[in-house]
């Protein structure tokens, strides 16, 4: 009888020990349960921010896309206003030489005028 009952309590020592060992493993298990979430929620927030960025980017491109284009359209405007303005003066030169040409020609065409009595010598060509 006094063997069994060693027996018994080795046993139960062995049944007690276990128990502590499974509420260890419980609590192991549960914290890293606990971890896995935290892990899962920060996961999520990383992908939220990373579209969030992705997102941001997507309008950083189109916004430098468009003001490429704008700069390539300005750059087209300033070539066809410099082509005007190169017009123009030639335009304004071609002018000023028959405007100077006038008196000249009106010299010849007035018969008994002297060019040095004409009023016509002080038109300008400004």
């Amino acid at each position: 009888a006094h063997v069994k009952e060693e027996q018994l309590h080795r046993v139960r020592l062995e049944i007690e020990e276990l128990t502590e060992n499974y509420d260890e493993v419980g609590a192991g298990f549960t914290e890293m349960e606990r971890i896995v979430s935290d892990e899962k929620r920060a996961k999520d927030e990383c992908e939220r921010v990373l579209d969030e960025t992705r997102g941001e980017l997507s309008r950083a491109q189109e916004t430098v896309k468009e003001s490429n284009t704008t700069i390539a359209n300005l750059e087209s405007d300033k070539s066809a206003t410099e082509a005007r303005l190169a017009e123009t003066e030639d335009l304004k030169t071609r002018l000023n030489k028959v405007l100077s040409s006038i008196p000249k020609k009106l010299e010849g065409a007035l018969p008994g005028r002297d060019s040095a009595d004409s009023s016509i010598d002080t038109w300008s060509d400004d």
